[in-house]
């Protein structure tokens, strides 16, 4: 290998797992913060919820900890030996494998809040329509999980760069139409009193830029790619 693909390299791919483990790291105390701020301001919420909450902390911690490790195996214990044809550590694969999952399991508690907070059998059509593009993403994620033990070198990666553009996507598609859901589904009780419709306003300014910030961080992935 020549000294500037070398060079590129450790600048494109490394350099940027470097910089992501930083990031993850302030995202991880982030989420630390927001678990605590949750049971101590909802100590009597549903106990699903709460499960669902301690679930996903769990799964954001262990993909931190499997991404660590992997910029470990490759910026310490095999500096060395980077090229091109250095195989993918089994811990990058299994913390994909968790985003992914935990990208399906925020979607699919949106799908239900949105079904509960349906009253009618109208506003339930649009919550359907979300449940069925979160069943599809299922079967995305599925496939992808797949194609990624697949790949066992880095060399590998660009015969599957479809199947990454693919299942972001789907899942930028998904949020769309829940943020499009909940829109109108909030939208259809305002009633004309300006107390409540100002309320009823402010829910949707704050599901929309829910919306806009998770379609952003599901982006971060493709333009390091």
């Amino acid at each position: 290998m020549t000294g500037g693909t070398l060079q590129s390299l450790l600048e494109q791919s490394l350099g940027a797992l470097f910089v992501g483990i930083l990031v993850a790291a302030i995202l991880l105390g982030i989420t630390n913060l927001q678990t605590y701020v949750y049971f101590k301001s909802y100590p009597n919420d549903w106990l699903h919820y709460k499960l669902a909450v301690v679930f996903l902390w769990c799964l954001d911690t262990l993909h931190f900890v499997l991404a660590a490790h992997a910029v470990y195996w490759y910026l310490v214990m095999h500096f060395d030996e980077i090229s091109l044809h250095l195989p993918i550590v089994w811990s990058f694969k299994l913390q994909l494998v968790l985003n992914l999952l935990t990208i399906l399991m925020v979607q699919s508690l949106y799908a239900f809040r949105l079904w509960k907070v349906s009253s009618s059998q109208k506003r339930r059509t649009a919550a359907y329509l979300v449940i069925a593009l979160v069943v599809c993403n299922y079967g995305m994620t599925t496939a992808t999980c797949y194609f990624i033990y697949q790949v066992h070198a880095i060399t590998d990666v660009q015969h599957y760069c479809w199947m990454i553009y693919s299942i972001y996507g789907t899942g930028i598609l998904v949020d769309f139409a829940i943020v499009a859901a909940f829109c109108w589904t909030i939208a259809q009780h305002r009633n004309g009193h300006p107390n409540s419709d100002s309320i009823i306003n402010r829910l949707i300014v704050y599901v929309v830029a829910s919306g806009v910030l998770t379609r952003h961080v599901v982006r971060c992935p493709l333009h390091l790619g």
